[in-house]
Order: structure tokens, then sequence, then C-alpha cells
């Protein structure tokens, strides 16, 4: 009522309660409001508490709305209070009376010596009582059960997500990585350089009845592909007449052995010559040759490659398994190249050579996943398994894979793992102290053993030693846990 600051206080009785339901009570009440300067009121349905508020002059309702919407009204006359003040007629009391009835005399039996010894032995077994409750301790030691708890856990690494998720879900991060290597292999290709012109004789047949100088250098090549040509090594002359004949020595104007033709392949003469006489050769040319050298193939630099690729990939892998964290998961399966930064061939393209190399330097990628994430997740599952009265125990959690991770259609990474770690019983001292008040240590120990997770037996000692049982004060008690 003190922090009252409206000026109207409504108290509101509980259902079936009997506080405050005197008169003198809702006397003091009233006085109390009129000295704050508020006016008071009552709910309630307590025919009683009504009827003494209607003799104090405090209104009464029903309800609380009924209370709020109505306008109160105050009895303002004077009363006369019974309990301050006898009624006008009531005689004046005899003091004398009154003074007898405060002092009555002592009674003769406590007089007795047999009354003052009986009293003065209950005075004392008081006090042993007294001590017998707190003069005795005890302490209780307790050792706590250990466990392990272990739980088989789905976990799916996904690109994109920031934290673990109770689902089962955790970040698969991205690593890269740069490697270089340098390798060789042997050609198995042949490069035919050529090296020596072949050479023959040509027969002219004239095709006029006069006679024909043939100069030096003059072309014959064959007419179907590959065009060969061959050149007079000298001047000659046709004879007139048709039919005519001469021999002519020549030489192919390209070394190699593409030079060496059958008989009758050369038929066609590069000049207007052609317009009087034939030409053939009628034996077989000789005396080409080709030299014949090693060189790279496309296979050998594809073959080159994909051997110096797969060896750069296994180093990678031993690369990203150096620099990731103590007890990260690597998915090799997931490993791609980023990018060719390097890819050099030696010597290069339609060079000859008995050895090609390769300087390839490559960046790649993979998803791996955290330990940390692992063990975040390991805790999250197993806390919301941690069996009631236990609390796990730190640096005790353990992972292992029981399957190989597998990529989904979304890129995710899917497998078990099985988690465990060793809790303890948690023993509050309030449990052992209640389940032992007032027990023999014997039973109490046996107590303790087969209601709380403790191991082996429970130890209690009680001071003084010789004292049969244990406190019945629970701060007489004091509880230690190993």
């Amino acid at each position: 009522m003190g922090w009252n600051q409206a000026g109207r206080i409504l108290l509101v009785y509980p259902d079936g309660g009997h506080i405050l339901s005197r008169r003198l009570d809702l006397e003091l009440l009233q006085r109390r409001s009129t000295a704050l300067g508020a006016q008071l009121s009552i709910v309630t349905d307590d025919p009683e508490i009504k009827n003494q508020a209607r003799q104090v002059g405090i209104p009464v309702y029903s309800s609380i709305q009924k209370a709020q919407k109505s306008h109160w009204k105050v009895d303002r006359r004077p009363r006369h209070h019974d309990l301050l003040s006898p009624p006008p007629d009531e005689p004046s009391p005899d003091l004398e009376e009154m003074r007898k009835a405060a002092h009555p005399e002592t009674s003769k039996y406590l007089t007795y010596p047999g009354t003052r010894l009986a009293f003065f032995l209950l005075g004392v077994l008081a006090l042993l009582s007294i001590a017998a409750v707190l003069v005795p301790s005890a302490e209780i030691q307790l050792l706590p059960e250990n466990k392990t708890q272990e739980l088989t856990i789905n976990v799916q690494a996904k690109p994109g997500i920031d934290s673990v998720n109770f689902s089962g879900l955790i970040p698969a991060r991205r690593i890269t990585v740069i490697v270089e290597g340098r390798g060789s292999t042997r050609t198995s290709g042949i490069l035919r350089v050529p090296l020596e012109y072949a050479q023959g004789r040509v027969q002219f047949t004239n095709l006029t009845d006069g006679g024909i100088r043939i100069p030096a250098d003059t072309v014959i090549r064959t007419v179907n592909e590959p065009t060969v040509r061959f050149a007079t090594s000298g001047d000659a002359q046709l004879p007139p007449g048709v039919g005519e004949t001469v021999n002519v020595s020549v030489v192919a104007l390209e070394p190699g052995e593409n030079g060496n033709l059958e008989p009758d392949r050369l038929a066609a003469i590069e000049s207007d010559l052609g317009a009087s006489m034939t030409a053939t050769n009628p034996y077989q040319t000789w005396g080409g040759k080709d030299s014949i050298l090693a060189m790279a193939t496309a296979f050998n630099r594809e073959q080159l490659y994909q051997k110096m690729e797969a060896d750069l990939r296994q180093t990678a892998i031993e690369e990203m398994n150096r620099t990731v964290p103590t007890g990260d998961i690597i998915f090799t399966q997931t490993i791609t190249i980023s990018q060719v930064l390097a890819q050099d061939y030696d010597p290069e393209d339609d060079l000859p050579s008995e050895q090609i190399s390769l300087n390839l330097r490559i960046e790649y990628e993979a998803l791996s996943a955290s330990l940390h994430d692992l063990e975040r997740l390991a805790e999250y599952a197993l806390d919301a398994s941690l069996p009631e009265m236990y609390i796990s125990l730190p640096a005790t959690l353990q992972i292992a894979s029981i399957t190989p991770p597998e990529s989904d259609d979304q890129g995710s990474m899917q497998w078990k793992i099985r988690a465990h770690r060793q809790m303890q019983s948690n023993i509050l001292a309030s449990q052992a102290i209640n389940q032992s008040l007032g027990l023999s240590p014997k039973l109490a120990a046996l107590t303790l053993k087969n209601t709380l997770p403790v191991q082996g037996e429970p130890i209690i000692l009680v001071t003084p030693a010789w004292w049969p049982r244990l406190p019945v004060l629970p701060f007489r008690f004091e509880v230690t846990t190993q």
C-alpha cells in the first residue's frame, strides 16, 4: 500500500484464503489507507469478510470489473470500535482482580525436590538431544561412475554453407595447390629426311619431221600425284623424223626416295617442247635416298602428358595432406585441375628427336572437411543424447569414419562416422546427503551404492568415530568426489 500512487486501493482476496479476515485487520487496513489519502475497497466472495468489511465501512465487490466501474461510497459516519474501547454501558474493570490474574501464586507441587529433579533431568536430556543433533559430522567420499558414450552419425559435407548444422551438414571447403614436374619418354614416330637425289634416263620421241634441240634443265614430271619432277643433265639433239628418239640423262629436282619411280611414270614435259615430242622413262629411276630419324608423335605427347598428370595429381594430394590441419579429411575423388599453368614440350612439333620432354605446371583443387567441424557436429549429437546425471569429460572425444565418403548429385560428400567420448556421473552433494540423513554408516553406504551412479563402495567417515549414526542436519555433511 505504501508504494501506491493512485487515489484508490483495491484488495483482491484469494479463493479459500483466510488472511486478514478479522475485524481488527480490516480496521488497520482502513486506517493505513486513510493515512495515505486513498480509498480502500475489497473484492471477495467470503461472507465473513464481507460482513466484517461492511461493519468497518469498506466497500465490497464480487469482481474486479465491478469494482473498477463503480464509484466507491465511503461511510463517513463515526463508529465505535469494540476492539479499542469498551461499549458505554460496560462496567469499569476490577484492577485488583486483573493484578491477581496477571501474577498467580506458585503451585505448591513445584516446590517439591522430586519435581525439581525431574525438571533438571528434562533439561539435561534436552541439552543431550541438542548435542546429538549438532555434534556429529560426516564425510562421504564417492567415486563417480565413468562410461563410454558412442554414437553413429550421418555426415554430409556440402559446398556453400558456412556453419555446422544439427542435421549433419558441415561446410565442404575448397583447397588449392600448385605442383610442377618434368618428365620424358622415348619417341616412336619416324621422320623421313630426303638425303640423295634420284637419277635415270628419259627417252624423247620426235613428233615432227624436223630435228629438235633439247636444252639442259628441261623438266619432265609425273602425271599422277604425288608429282615428281626431273630435269635433263645437259643439252641433247633429237634427230629429224617422226618416231625418231634420243635418250637423255635426268636428275630429280628434290632428294629422297620419292624420286625412285617405276618405268613409264615420267610423261609430261614442262615447256613448249611438249607439243613437238613425247617423253618417258623406259627404265626405273634410282639413287634417291631418305634419312630415317626418330620423332615424337601426338600419341607420344598425349601418353607423356597423362603419365605426368597422374604423377602430379598424386603429388598434389600429398601436398594437400601436408598443408591442411591434422585430422582434416581431403576428398581425393573430388580433386580436379583448376588450370594448367605451363605445358612445354621439348623438342617442339615435327622436329626429330629420340626423346621428348615435358615441363608441366598445374593448379589442382579439391574439397575437404575440417576436423573442427566434425568435432562440433559430434558434440552436438552426443550432448543431445547425454544420459541424465552425466557430464562429458573434456579432451576425450574421438572420431573415426566407418564408411568411405561418396559424392551425390549435388556435389556433396556423404559418409558415416562413429564418435565416442568418456562421460562421468555428476553426483550432487545434496543427493548424497538426502539419501544418508540419520542412517547408520553401513546402511548409508549400501543406499548410496544402489541409488547413485558410483563406482565401488562409498567411503563414510563419522566424527566422532564411535557415533553410531550419521547426522540429521545436512550442513554437518561434507561430500567429496574423486
